[in-house]
């Protein structure tokens, strides 16, 4: 002491040394600390800056100068005062009008730095070896280290007291979760054998240790938030942490815990197969974190992918969207052998590794990642204190480890390049956040990563970030690079919705249901009571997460979307897509998105047959794949399921008008009371609450029986053409099945789905319950159904018995009950896909169904039913007709053949033409002067063209070929329909002309007849001639297609929605024709009043006769007129005694090839 006070005295002489002081040392860290006579003063703000001044001269302090950057600060000394600074500064600490008084305390100051041996943050040379496989961290450092960010780290205790955490400000709002106390540190492990709290020292360490003594972090400048949460899985602490983090400002948050991890060396551990759902309410946490967070922008959250060598999309947890899913690689670039793997992980971020010689897993570099571990002999490393003992895993003090590793290391890692990112750019939300890191990652182990077309690694998401390329700087400090041009928020909602709709492969055989939690084989199928119900309560959360979020549309879509993206991995990501095709099909706000279109989503499901026809018997059947397989048939198929859902389209407007605002919240409250399990929502609602919430589209009953009709009556005309008579109904007396059906590999691929062999019966008790229900509906037809009310048996109309047939559910129809009708249409698909095996076959699925024969035998037996219903109607009398008459016969109609090239002509420029002909010229011969070469005939020509089309890369297991596949598709030479109709009225009328057509043969059955066109025109007195090209039809999806051409990604029209994507292709608008003499078909035009049917004018996109225009089907008469009712005679004869209608026969020819031109 004397010695020191000799030193003091003997530096305080010295000119140059104004003061001399005793050195301290910190209690905690042990390392020295300078006292000065100097304090530091702030007062409150509303003192006079006179009263400050007086206050400091009393206590003898001379004012050096007053502080800018705060109200009534003042930096002050106390020359030759000593140790007695300390007493004077908490003299003026306890003044009422002091808010603060320290003195000035001065460390030694150490620039951050990465310790030798943190190979993660640059190159390094650890144990002789150069090691090379880093996130170039360090070099981002002078552009950025974190500085004004917060990272929540939410683990197990944080040793806050440690070196590295003691900066001023470092720690901010620390909490036990599971305590509920404000202290962090970890827990004396002998007062609860269960907890061990080194993990997340480790973790914070990680993310960002200041780097003054041993370890730094990969944001070094950032504060540290440590919650501590050592509660089970699945506890609400959980939540409640994650809440504490976005309520005290946490920028990020790291998670590096997560369920169960398999043994990763044993492929037998069941642990590796079972999934791992969200709880619901982590979930809302989450989401309240992304949603509310950051003042709104979202905190960033990053996650452990695991480390059981298994799939992260099983874990409910690292598979949220809401989450970066982190993987590790380790020292040379290559995969740790632990880590998970699967679609959700974005990126992987170096960490430790271990050598397995059974997996051909070579030994690290390294022994892992070097960071922070608990003070002294806490911790992973409990240091050396003598020479004899073991070498220690990391400093000799015990306050580092050099073994951590897993993907707890990976994700904090990350947790600090978002940090780093969000000091340079504040203002990003959490999703761009997520893809500046994607943009940033660089692809390690090319050759082994199996990286997809996107760019995507199973096994490293996006590859390993880099730092400096996630702040965008130029390899030189020259500052940031000129930013990437931005994609406006619509653009980007609509890439994340397609992002959504594309990437569903073929579901786990683990996909879980919502409310079981049971592992199923089973895809999602439009068909099963349980998935429709999934639907329903899927379509809820999607509307409620549209009008949770506020703001503008984008947000809103994002809520919508990112509810969409967080069920994806708790439940069969079809039935996600079939809720979401819904909405955006039918939501106002949903069809502002324009999801890609089946065939450009899963082109491999559209795979022909062909390919695997040597696995079943040959049968004639076989001749009907390129009309059964066509693609876009079955897209029209499975789009109008969507724009006609059998659960009905969720209609929050209708529901509060006609609940009321008491009665809308009580369905709320019913959803958010069923937790995650859609059978209690579902079966909770009562009819009225049903029937308002769940709307049926206009018609639906009717259109269901009309839709399926014509499409039999196209397959049965094209049947006709290749020797095949009508399809014949399905048997429910033998329920045999003599056709089989093979699917091809690319749709077994894509779909899961199995094939059925030929000679399959129906199981006893399913044949015996479809039996039993047709009977029912049998006896319907003839009796009747109760109605609600009296119970008294009321006749069915065409709406209740296609609801009751198609089986929607019977408390949507309020006037009878259909409840006795059973469930036929649906079952009976259900039945026959699993013919198919376990994972059952293409009958399951709305998007693959018509691609098997059974499926036209299913439909012949429901439409035998809906014809026996309509026979029984009375027939049409026609005494409404206008007063139009097509006076020549079948003179006044023929057929506009437009040659190759020659589609595009003016309809006024055709009639014209055609008035030029005269008043009696036979329309059914002749050449139109219009300089385009354009015949008057009498008949049509069909041909086989051909298209490529890409498959996906072979898969082991599977026989793919690597080729494009060449798809051969029916098409047919473009026409248009010529009329003259002489109007007897004194003024004009707007008529509808429906336009049908029958093979000769069978024209004399009204359910023959096939749909071409129904359109308005507007006639003048006196005598008027009519042109309707093709491609204008009303059955047709619009604008018209053929396959030749580039298919539109997002739906044909201009304007997104159903009905753009709705509607028969127009490609088989023509039944296939015979070669030579052609096929004898007979042509019917029938003209109604437009003020009556109320039909709407043209739309430019969509089927107005299948699909509708609007939220009313555009025409008040029965689907089909005239032809949904008997005849009172022979067809022919009753419209040839109809002034209003004509018939004309015509040939349809056929060509092996498509014509030169085309």
């Amino acid at each position: 002491l004397e010695v020191r006070d000799d030193a003091r005295k003997f530096l305080s002489r010295l000119k140059n040394f104004q003061f001399a002081g005793r050195a301290l040392r910190d209690p905690i860290t042990k390392e020295p600390v300078v006292y000065t006579e100097n304090l530091f003063v702030k007062f409150k703000d509303d003192l006079a800056a006179k009263a400050c001044e007086n206050l400091l001269n009393s206590e003898g302090l001379t004012i050096k100068r007053k502080l800018p950057f705060a109200k009534n600060a003042y930096f002050a000394e106390a020359v030759g005062r000593g140790l007695e600074v300390f007493e004077i500064a908490n003299r003026l600490a306890e003044h009422s009008d002091v808010e603060a008084s320290h003195p000035e305390l001065i460390r030694e100051r150490k620039f951050r730095a990465a310790h030798d041996r943190q190979w993660h943050l640059k190159r390094s040379i650890v144990n002789g070896q150069v090691v090379d496989a880093h996130a170039n961290v360090v070099a981002a450092w002078p552009y950025a280290t974190g500085t004004g960010v917060t990272i929540a780290v939410i683990d197990d205790g944080v040793d806050i007291d440690h070196v590295e955490f003691a900066s001023a400000g470092k720690i901010v709002a620390p909490r036990d979760a599971s305590i509920g106390t404000d202290d962090p540190r970890p827990k004396d492990p002998y007062a609860n054998w269960d907890v061990y709290d080194d993990h997340g020292t480790a973790c914070a360490g990680v993310a960002c240790a200041d780097g003054v003594d041993g370890a730094s972090g990969v944001a070094p400048g950032a504060s540290l938030m440590p919650i501590r949460l050592s509660s089970n899985l699945g506890s609400i602490e959980e939540a409640e942490a994650i809440y504490h983090a976005v309520s005290n400002g946490a920028d990020v948050i790291s998670c590096s815990w997560g369920p169960p991890d398999g043994e990763w060396w044993n492929a037998s551990d069941p642990t590796h197969i079972t999934p791992y759902d969200l709880p619901y309410s982590t979930m809302l946490a989450l989401q309240h974190a992304v949603e509310q967070g950051r003042n709104g922008k979202g905190c960033v959250i990053v996650w452990a992918a695991g480390n059981g060598n298994e799939s992260a999309d099983l874990d409910g947890y690292a598979s949220s969207p809401m989450v970066i899913s982190v993987a590790a690689c380790n020292d040379t670039g290559k995969r740790s052998v632990y880590s998970d793997f699967g679609e959700s992980i974005w990126c992987a971020f170096p960490s430790g590794d271990t050598g397995h010689a059974p997996f051909g897993h070579p030994e690290p570099l390294t022994d892992g990642i070097w960071t922070t571990d608990r003070s002294n002999t806490a911790g992973y490393n409990p240091g050396r204190q003598f020479d004899w003992e073991p070498t220690p895993q990391g400093d000799e003090a015990g306050n580092y480890t050099s073994t951590f590793g897993g993907t707890s290391s990976s994700t904090p890692g990350v947790a600090g390049l978002a940090a780093l990112l969000l000091e340079r750019e504040p203002d990003l939300t959490w999703q761009e956040v997520k893809d500046r890191l994607r943009m940033s990652c660089k692809v390690i182990d090319s050759a082994g990563g199996n990286y997809d077309s996107n760019g995507h690694s199973p096994y490293y998401g996006y590859g390993r970030p880099d730092a400096l390329a996630l702040l965008e700087i130029s390899p030189t400090p020259r500052g940031r690079l000129p930013a990437a041009p931005v994609a406006d928020d619509l653009a980007a909602v609509r890439a994340e919705a397609d992002r959504l709709f594309s990437t569903l492969k073929r579901p786990s055989a683990f996909s879980r249901s919502i409310a079981s939690r049971r592992p199923t084989v089973r895809r999602f199928s439009q068909f099963d009571p349980d998935h429709k119900a999934a639907s329903m309560w899927l379509q809820m959360g999607l509307h409620l997460a549209k009008d949770s979020s506020g703001g503008s549309e984008v947000e809103r879509l994002r809520a919508v979307l990112g509810f969409a993206g967080r069920h994806m991995r708790r439940v069969d990501p079809e039935s996600v897509r079939h809720a979401l095709s819904i909405f955006v099909t039918h939501d106002p706000l949903g069809r502002l998105l324009s999801p890609p279109r089946a065939v450009h989503r899963s082109p491999s499901r559209f795979s022909p047959s062909s390919t695997a026809r040597g696995t079943i018997a040959p049968h004639p059947e076989i001749a009907m794949d390129y009309w059964r397989e066509d693609a876009l048939a079955n897209e029209h198929h499975e789009h109008w399921h969507q724009v006609y859902p059998n659960q009905g389209i969720l209609d929050e407007a209708n529901a509060q008008a006609v609940l009321g605002p008491v009665g809308w919240q009580e369905v709320v409250n019913k959803f958010i009371a069923s937790g995650d399990n859609f059978r209690v929502f579902n079966e909770s609602l009562t009819g009225e609450e049903l029937r308002a919430l769940f709307v049926l589209n206009d018609r639906h009953g009717e259109l269901f029986i009309y839709m399926h009709q014509q499409m039999l009556a196209r397959y049965d005309a094209e049947r006709r053409a290749v020797g095949l008579g009508p399809v014949e109904p399905l048997d429910l007396d033998t329920g045999e099945i003599d056709v089989g059906y093979q699917p091809s590999a690319e749709v077994m691929l894509a779909t899961g789905f199995g094939g059925r062999p030929a000679n399959t019966t129906l199981e006893e008790n399913d044949r015996s319950a479809l039996k039993s229900w047709t009977l029912d509906l049998e006896e319907a037809i003839e009796n009747g159904v109760p109605d609600t009310a009296t119970g008294a048996l009321r006749p069915l109309n065409l709406e209740t018995f296609g609801r009751g047939i198609e089986a929607t559910d019977a408390r949507q129809t309020a006037s009878v009950d259909l409840s006795g009708l059973g469930n036929l249409h649906n079952v009976g698909h259900g039945v026959i896909s699993n013919l198919s095996g376990p994972a059952g076959g293409v009958m399951s699925s709305t998007e693959t169904a018509i691609r098997d024969p059974a499926f036209w035998r299913w439909h012949k037996l429901i439409d035998n039913l809906a014809a026996d219903f309509q026979t029984q109607q009375p027939p049409f009398i026609y005494d409404d007709r206008p007063p139009v008459v097509f006076a020549n016969g079948s003179a006044d109609f023929g057929l506009v053949r437009l040659p190759l090239g020659h589609d595009g002509v003016e309809r006024d420029a055709v009639e014209a033409a055609l008035s030029g002909l005269g008043d009696d010229h036979d329309l059914g011969g002749g050449l139109l002067d219009i300089g385009s070469g354009l015949t008057l005939e009498r008949s049509l020509l069909t041909y086989f063209k051909e298209r490529e089309q890409e498959i996906p890369a072979p898969e082991e297991g599977l026989s793919i070929p690597s080729a494009p596949q060449t798809i051969r598709y029916l098409a047919h030479e473009p026409f248009g329909y010529a009329m003259r109709v002489l109007n007897t009225a004194p003024a004009a009328v707007t008529c509808t002309f429906r336009v049908f057509l029958c093979p000769t043969d069978r024209s004399g059955t009204a359910r023959n007849w096939i749909e071409m066109d129904k359109f308005v025109r507007n006639l003048g007195p006196g005598l008027n001639v009519l042109f309707q090209a093709d491609a204008a039809s009303s059955v047709i999806n619009k604008p018209a297609e053929d396959l030749a051409d580039p298919i539109s990604p997002s739906g044909p029209g201009e304007t997104p929605g159903a009905i753009c994507d709705c509607g028969w292709p127009y490609t088989l608008l023509v039944p296939r024709g015979d070669e030579g003499d052609g096929a004898d078909y007979v042509v019917a035009v029938v003209v109604t009043d437009t003020n009556i049917d109320l039909v709407a004018s043209d739309n430019s996109c969509g089927s107005m006769s299948f699909c509708g225009a609007t939220d009313r089907y555009p025409d008040t008469r029965e689907m089909g007129y005239p032809f949904s009712r008997p005849f009172a005679s022979p067809v022919l004869d009753v419209i040839s005694s109809e002034p209003q209608m004509v018939w004309s026969g015509i040939k349809i020819l056929h060509a092996s090839t498509a014509p030169a031109s085309g």
